[in-house]
């Protein structure tokens, strides 16, 4: 398992290096963001079902901006690296929680390779960021041997993220909802703050759900 983890993570930030070295994420709308992006010299943040998703991602071609840097093709690299950077990083965290149990590596690493390494080629779509916070929110559940304020304020952190994130929320949001009711549940002890923490972060999820369904009901023209 521990040759395993190791390798995963290693090719999996290889290749987030590798396509941010190749500007990947100009591939289809990517291009047309980093125009935006160079013309306005802020965020190009035009949705907002998907708005923090698309300010995330963007953090390191607009620090770039802020210091005075305008090679595009320098820009185009730096907004791969933001584009790629934040649903890896979930990932590596699903990966970690794992490393040590067979079972649960090797669903993750499955996981990564049907959704993310099929998808992440259009990486400016936000939903690589919402399949990886779903990922990584129910491993860290499923591996939960007590309510803690760390997987709590990690729990509030993707919450947060995903209230806009893309429309997959409609159904990820409820059904990490009910992880989360679910791990609550089958642990008898429950610190106070912990249990605090993950009860907003269900708030957090149905909200995503909400907005997700906004989106949806009356589409962006």
């Amino acid at each position: 398992t521990t040759i395993a983890y190791r390798t995963t993570v290693g090719l999996l930030w290889i290749l987030v290096l590798w396509h941010s070295w190749e500007s990947r994420g100009l591939f289809v709308d990517g291009s047309a963001f980093l125009v935006q992006i160079a013309r306005r010299e802020w965020f190009f943040d035009f949705y907002g079902p998907r708005l923090y998703a698309m300010v995330v991602g963007q953090v390191p071609v607009i620090t770039a901006l802020f210091l005075g840097v305008t090679d595009l093709h320098l820009l185009a690299r730096l907004l791969s690296l933001g584009l790629f950077a934040v649903p890896t990083a979930l990932y590596h965290v699903a990966l970690v929680r794992v490393k040590d149990d067979p079972v649960l590596l090797a669903a993750v690493l499955a996981a990564i390779g049907v959704v993310f390494m099929t998808t992440s080629f259009f990486i400016v779509g936000e939903y690589n960021t919402a399949y990886a916070i779903a990922i990584a929110v129910a491993v860290r559940l499923a591996t939960a041997e007590r309510l803690t304020a760390g997987d709590g304020a990690f729990l509030l952190a993707v919450g947060l993220l995903g209230v806009r994130t893309y429309e997959v929320m409609l159904y990820l949001g409820p059904l990490l909802a009910a992880m989360i009711v679910w791990t609550i549940r089958r642990i008898p002890h429950r610190p106070p703050l912990a249990l605090a923490m993950h009860l907003v972060a269900v708030a957090l999820f149905l909200a995503g759900m909400v907005v997700a369904a906004d989106s949806l009901i009356h589409p962006f023209s």
